[in-house]
């Protein structure tokens, strides 16, 4: 006997449910840098947190415990416990990113619930596939607020000198002291996106919701959006393109395309492949249009990772001196992470693709050192790939 298929019209709606949800996610990407939503943010009023009077200040472990033994004569300790997350939560930025970070979640806990209807065991699989979405936010997002409260040899008694509440879990930064530690997070939310191992029970679009929400998670917890008022200052990230931004942009797009295209033919990574315009139609276009957005959607997590944040912390641990020295780090580690990508014409490991994004990478942190615009190096990236697959892609010469 055959399974019995779901009907259509279900699927269509989990289809339409899928994309609505995840478009949501897309919505949130292109609204974040703008003023409106940096400052809600930063605002700590939605949580109903001021610190206004000294007794409110607690600053010692004693005052902290005493605090959740007087709320359990009147109510119950998870009471305290509540009160205390949402007084750290008003205190302190790092924390109110953990809890936006993780509120991610929730356009894929809608997307999920179509496993009710199709599967006898749809909450379970609602319920472990939203539950590890929610840690993998969760965990390094946490970890990223505990370092940064904690940047300093004694963190608690820095916390306690400020006279907020953040201080009862930055006490666990002292067991991240030791070097390299502040790369734990970026580890953590690339991973999983890279090697693909979160489940998704019931996803009849195979669409990046992994990548969505670690983009937007690492946006909100490395600071790449500003706290003050100039929102769109020049130094250390921007989100605008200017016509300053634009010129740089295509001076990079043309380094990229007389060196690469000199290497790619030397190594036979790219001969010239242009579309038949005699078969050129209206489905044609439409679906040129799909990859060009699909091209330059995927190219801004690129760049907030890669250029927003490592050449970043690589800048600052060289120096303004050798600011070459994070440039070519950082692409490099840029082209080892392409050695995974598989095409038509060259297994794994791609060693070729791996060297050409390592090249094109110098391209796009060259332009974000000048311009410090995330949108102009991933305007480079995205023009570079759109022409590499338009007119440039390899195809297998082998026959099947």
């Amino acid at each position: 006997m055959s399974k019995q298929q779901p009907p259509k019209d279900s699927f269509s709606f989990c289809k339409g449910l899928e994309v609505l949800c995840f478009g949501s996610l897309l919505v949130l990407f292109c609204i974040l840098p703008t003023e409106t939503c940096v400052r809600t943010i930063n605002d700590p009023s939605p949580f109903g947190l001021f610190l206004t009077s000294s007794k409110e200040r607690k600053t010692s472990w004693y005052s902290v415990f005493s605090y959740f033994v007087e709320r359990k004569k009147h109510k119950h300790l998870y009471s305290g416990l509540l009160e205390y997350v949402r007084r750290v939560l008003g205190a302190r930025q790092e924390f109110r990113n953990v809890f936006w970070s993780i509120s991610l979640c929730f356009p894929f806990f809608l997307s999920e619930l179509c496993c009710l209807f199709h599967s006898p065991w749809g909450i379970f699989q609602v319920f472990a596939s939203t539950t590890l979405h929610l840690l993998y936010l969760l965990i390094p997002s946490l970890l990223q607020a505990i370092l940064v409260c904690g940047n300093v040899n004694d963190p608690v008694e820095r916390i306690l000198s400020e006279g907020k509440p953040g201080f009862f879990l930055c006490r666990f930064a002292r067991y991240l002291s030791w070097p390299g530690a502040d790369w734990l997070p970026i580890l953590l939310l690339y991973l999983p996106v890279e090697l693909g191992v979160l489940p998704k029970f019931h996803k009849p679009l195979r669409l990046p919701w992994t990548l969505a929400m670690g983009t937007i998670c690492l946006i909100l917890n490395y600071d790449l959006l500003s706290s003050s008022e100039k929102t769109w200052k020049r130094a250390p990230y921007s989100w605008q393109l200017s016509t300053f931004d634009i010129e740089w942009s295509i001076a990079g797009l043309i380094v990229v395309a007389v060196f690469c295209n000199i290497i790619g033919w030397e190594l036979g990574f790219v001969e010239w492949n242009p579309p038949k315009l005699s078969n050129w139609s209206l489905l044609s276009s439409i679906r040129w249009c799909a990859l060009a957005l699909t091209i330059f959607l995927s190219a801004l997590p690129e760049e907030v990772l890669f250029r927003g944040i490592i050449l970043n912390k690589l800048s600052n641990y060289f120096g303004e001196t050798s600011w070459y020295w994070s440039l070519i780090l950082s692409s490099v580690i840029f082209g080892l992470v392409h050695l995974k990508n598989p095409m038509d014409a060259f297994p794994v490991p791609n060693w070729r693709f791996a060297l050409m994004a390592t090249v094109a990478g110098l391209s796009y942190g060259w332009v974000y050192q000048q311009t410090h615009s995330i949108v102009a190096s991933g305007l480079t990236h995205g023009l570079t790939n759109l022409i590499w697959r338009t007119f440039l892609w390899k195809k297998s010469s082998i026959k099947k």
